[in-house]
């Protein structure tokens, strides 16, 4: 096959096999760190094996332990549950309605979403490189933005709801 029939086939922004295998490779290092092998070893060659036992209980536990890390590591996650419980007492406080809960509670998944994916790619591109360069910092600053776009929004939302409710006690 002819190099130009290989890079046809490369997904977008990436010009040679070269470029391939290194995505391929760092993602099987992050795989590797982040999922080491276990007493049972469930993995073979640095990949993981489905064996069809237990797999979603794993998957569950490895998104818990993500959870538990972000809350236990991460500043803005901790202001994030801490607004998340706060908003929680005012909203049970207030007896705020039925979809205002539902506004509240999707809120609160798409923020704290939102900063466990910010933290991911902080960390991976952390992970594939210890110099500066600009696409580096521009992936760590558009994933901090995304929170902050949704942290701004959810105190709007927030005011929407709750000011009225405050306002009506005095």
């Amino acid at each position: 096959m002819s190099a130009e029939g290989r890079n046809a086939r490369l997904p977008a922004g990436t010009s040679s096999p070269s470029a391939c295998k290194f995505i391929a490779n760092c993602y099987s290092s992050a795989y590797t760190i982040v999922y080491p092998a276990d007493s049972a070893g469930d993995l073979d060659g640095g990949i993981m094996v489905d064996d069809g036992k237990g797999s979603l209980a794993k998957s569950f536990g490895y998104a818990f332990q993500g959870i538990a890390a972000c809350i236990r590591q991460e500043r803005n996650m901790k202001i994030h549950v801490s607004a998340a419980v706060l908003v929680t007492a005012a909203g049970t406080l207030l007896r705020i309605s039925v979809p205002e809960w539902i506004v509240c509670l999707i809120l609160f998944g798409l923020i704290i979403s939102l900063e466990m994916m910010n933290t991911a790619v902080e960390s991976v591109v952390d992970l594939v490189t210890d110099e500066y360069k600009p696409l580096a910092k521009r992936a760590k600053d558009a994933a901090a933005g995304a929170v902050l776009v949704s942290a701004i929004m959810a105190a709007v939302i927030g005011c929407i709801i709750f000011i009225p409710r405050i306002a009506a006690l005095f």
